[in-house]
This record gives structure tokens, sequence and C-alpha cells, in this order.
């Protein structure tokens, strides 16, 4: 079941809505992600349940927007892979930083980026006059419920400045958080999480509906040992 946030394109109004086989089930009472995330985990997993099969729209009717909104916010965790600490090391400056954090009890986590500046399906990312080497970094994003518990799961690109922090750790707001570096896919898939895949190929791709854009895998890299939360 993916979850959507739109606007009909008739007569404007914003809705929530489950997707399935082209078309959108909206949910009542509900304008947008934000609405969903205050409530109890088992109250929008019914909500979801709950969705009007016989009021649903053509995908087409409606314009998708991003899922976040409002006064959400976009963090990430950083260095959770031991190839992703090597790169870091290699590239930046100030080596020994990025080896403490990686076998540090408090993992890294910093602020990606506010609604206003993500981007989504069939909307350019941007890149900065500045950079001189910009990657997009494919994530696995969790859509995390105002108590903490994690409701669903989507696609997210981190698009990184990599010479820009590289120079220096302190430049990293300067290398995330730039308008449009933040694309995540329309849709967040609700349900358990993936299956532990420690050995396995971890795979990323994000797609319009029906077609894919960007796909990707990666088949190297210990991950980060598990600590316990910050």
């Amino acid at each position: 079941m993916h979850i959507i946030r739109y606007v009909r394109r008739d007569d404007g109004s914003p809705g929530l809505g489950t997707l399935a086989q082209g078309r959108v089930c909206p949910m009542a009472g509900l304008s947008g992600f934000a609405d969903l995330l205050a409530l109890d985990l088992d109250e929008a997993r019914s909500r979801l349940d709950s969705a009007d099969h016989e009021a649903s729209l053509p995908l087409e009717s409606v314009l998708t927007l991003p899922p976040v909104e409002g006064l959400m916010e976009v963090w990430d965790s950083g260095l959770s892979y031991e190839r992703s600490m090597d790169a870091r090391v290699a590239e930046s400056q100030v080596r020994d930083a990025h080896s403490w954090v990686y076998d540090a009890q408090r993992p890294e986590l910093f602020f990606k980026s506010p609604p206003c500046r993500v981007v989504t399906d069939g909307e350019p990312v941007a890149v900065r006059p500045d950079s001189e080497v910009t990657v997009p970094e494919p994530e696995l994003a969790l859509l995390i419920m105002s108590r903490g518990q994690v409701l669903g799961y989507g696609i997210c690109s981190d698009m990184s400045s990599r010479n820009i922090e590289g120079a220096n750790p302190l430049y990293i707001p300067q290398n995330k958080t730039s308008a449009g570096s933040c694309a995540a896919a329309v849709g967040r898939r609700c349900g358990p999480p993936p299956a532990s895949a420690s050995s396995a190929p971890s795979r990323g791709c994000s797609s319009c509906p029906g077609t894919a854009v960007w796909s990707t895998s990666s088949r190297r890299g210990r991950r980060r040992p598990h600590r316990g939360a910050c």
C-alpha cells in the first residue's frame, strides 16, 4: 500500500490517499501527511485500511506532491556503512572526524531539508554553482510518526556537494541543505520493515508511476554496528 499527498486538478483541493492500480483512494478528514503522523500508530493504520475505494480517482486527475509538508523535517543518518566511512575519510582534509563518528555510540544525524526545499517525481534536482563534485546518494527513507513509530518507507536522494564538506566538516550544512538537494519519491509504502539483508545487495529506485527514472544497487559494505538510539 502506497500513501500519496495530492491536490485535485479540477478544484485544487488537497488530500491524502492510498494508491493502487493507478487509482487514488481518498482518506477522509486528512489533507496531508502531517495530519496522519499526528495520530496514534494503530489509528493511522486503521485510517489507511478504511480509505474510500468508492470515491477513488484516476491518478491522472490529481497532481502528486512531495511527501513532506508544514512543520515536517527531513533528517539523514550518515556513515551507516564502512565503505561510506572510508570514502568520507578519503575525501576529507580532517580525516579523524569521520573515523570517530563511525565508532561512536551516538550516530551521525544531520538536518537535510525543510519541506519547501524538497522536490519529487518529475522535478529537477539542484546543483550548487560552487560545487566541483556533486553526487546523488540514494537512501531508504523512513516515515516516522510524531510518537517515534515507523509507519512507512520510501526512496529519497541526498544530493551532496562532496568537495565542500571535504574541505571542512563544519561546512556540512552548505553541502547538504541547499534548495532542491533533497528528492523524495511521491509515495510512502506502508507496511513492515524491509527484511534484514546485511550480506545481500541493497537496491534503490525512483520512478514516476509505471516508469523507472533511475535505479542503483550496493553490493559491498559492512553496516555500521547498531548502538541504540541517540
